[in-house]
């Protein structure tokens, strides 16, 4: 198998964050049946979460298309929308600091969390689409 590919097409509501993990996981287990568990797939839909939350939040966009690429040892996934141009891969982006019960602060850093689970982050804008691919290494394949 050289690569095989997905598409998915929501409405960007906050709705669409679960409605992509869901098709993701289905996805990679049609394709990687066993070797979906790992951790690196757990990565992957933490990240289509918060990419997706992100663009329905501030992007403005009339839609959510969504491709994912699977390889034997690599598995992308690139969100292109219609919305306001941001290249979120510019911005640095810190985790916070754990509070005094040893829990995070809610919100504000899904950028963080992208840019340390993510092997690749990746962002163009052309023809009027905002374009953001992340990938994942799936292990030794």
């Amino acid at each position: 198998m050289d690569s095989v590919q997905f598409t998915f097409k929501l409405e960007p509501d906050f709705t669409s964050s679960e409605k992509f993990r869901k098709e993701l996981v289905h996805a990679l287990h049609k394709v990687q049946s066993s070797s979906c568990e790992t951790a690196a797939a757990d990565d992957l839909c933490q990240i289509v979460s918060e990419l997706v939350n992100n663009a329905v939040e501030h992007g403005k966009s009339s839609y959510l298309l969504g491709e994912l690429t699977v390889c034997k040892d690599r598995v992308a996934f690139t969100l292109t929308t219609d919305g306001i141009p941001f290249d979120p891969t510019g911005v640095n982006a810190v985790m916070p600091d754990f509070d005094e019960h040893n829990d995070l602060p809610e919100g504000g850093y899904g950028l963080a969390i992208i840019r340390k689970l993510a092997d690749e982050f990746i962002y163009r804008y052309a023809d009027g689409k905002n374009m953001t691919t992340v990938a994942k290494q799936l292990g030794k394949g």
